[in-house]
């Protein structure tokens, strides 16, 4: 399934964890653009946007090319920092997140570690 309409890109919001939250205005839509907007919402796809009315013939054959990304959301690492964002915040983020990412990153890496040395022996 895919939505194709005009759209405003009305402006844009770095996160912490590096990524983006775009926001587009459209027109009114028809029943049909909005069920499709809806249909798609919390979905994992590709996002083209052009400044440009009408897409070039090479713009049609890339996208038509174009593998849809698989996974549904967030990797796992990024659920593991947002996780530790989670903590770090409900522990009172008594040193700056870097600091406290690096520690607990590199506790777990002990931990991992020491596990693989007891297989080891």
């Amino acid at each position: 399934m895919h939505v194709m309409i005009p759209a405003l890109l009305g402006g844009y919001t770095k996160k912490v964890d590096g990524t983006l939250s775009l926001r587009f205005n459209t027109q009114e839509l028809r029943d049909e653009q909005f069920k499709g907007i809806n249909d798609l919402h919390q979905s994992y796809g590709v996002l083209y946007f052009t400044s440009n009315e009408k897409l070039t013939d090479n713009e049609l054959k890339v996208l038509s090319q174009l593998d849809t990304p698989k996974n549904e959301g967030k990797t796992p690492s990024q659920k593991l920092r947002n996780s530790i964002y989670v903590l770090w915040d409900k522990q009172g983020r008594i040193e700056e997140f870097y600091q406290f990412y690096e520690n607990y990153i590199e506790e777990f890496r002990n931990r991992i570690l020491d596990q693989i040395n007891k297989i080891e022996v």
